[in-house]
């Protein structure tokens, strides 16, 4: 799925742990997809999932909600979800509203 500024695409690890690579503005307007990129992991029953969030330009108040519900509803599944490299913008975010306590961040 492509536009102008988002781009989510999945790609297995090495240890095959799907990651999902997102680009651009998580916002209202993206934040649908985002889901249905995690959800569609589902179905393969991973016991992690890691959303790399390096090339993330704007964090909006729908992209922090939308992370915070696949982090329960991973959580709830017994799938533990990792944010990986967050860019510079997510982390000032996730700092802001407190939910870089929430999740499992790694950074580079």
């Amino acid at each position: 799925m492509t536009d102008a500024i988002f781009d989510v695409e999945t790609i297995p690890s090495v240890d095959g742990t799907p990651v999902v690579i997102v680009r651009g503005d998580l916002d209202t307007t993206s934040a649908a997809r985002l889901d249905a990129a995690v959800g569609a992991l589902q179905t393969d029953r991973p016991t992690s999932v890691v959303v790399d969030l390096a090339a993330v330009n704007f964090l909006g108040p729908t992209g922090v909600a939308m992370l915070v519900q696949l982090h329960e509803r991973l959580h709830a599944a017994g799938v533990e979800l990792t944010v990986h490299s967050p860019s510079r913008t997510a982390l000032i975010v996730f700092h802001l509203t407190g939910t870089n306590e929430r999740f499992n961040v790694r950074l580079p």
